[in-house]
């Protein structure tokens, strides 16, 4: 009894303790830093290789909106691409170069081909 007892104490400590999905703020925290082969993102993100995701971190989401994002972000077409990335919400082009100096707050791309709301896009 001892030892299942023990392995259910285990249990629930690893429960308690291994929750690594990181928060919503810290997603939005990621979101647009600079990163390529050598510099990785944090909180989940993933490093964009195409279009207006290039070099950037993103969070992949299923088809235009905010739904899926956290709040400060918009989850946009990724140009031409078929994917979908969760991307910061700016309002100047210096509110994402503060971030990272290869991005500009332009409009991002909805599923429907009308414009989205400003977000930091990578800037050829």
């Amino acid at each position: 009894m001892w030892k299942r007892l023990g392995s259910v104490v285990a249990g629930l400590a690893l429960a308690a303790c291994g929750s690594d999905k990181p928060t919503p703020e810290q997603v939005l925290a990621a979101l647009g830093k600079p990163c390529d082969a050598t510099h990785g993102c944090s909180a989940g993100t993933q490093c964009g290789t195409i279009d207006i995701a290039y070099h950037q971190c993103v969070d992949p989401c299923m088809a235009s909106g905010p739904d899926d994002c956290p709040d400060g972000s918009y989850c946009s077409k990724n140009g031409l691409d078929s994917a979908h990335f969760c991307m910061k919400l700016c309002d100047t082009t210096q509110a994402c170069t503060s971030i990272n100096d290869t991005l500009a707050c332009t409009n991002a791309f909805n599923d429907d081909s009308s414009p989205g709301p400003l977000v930091c896009e990578h800037s050829p």
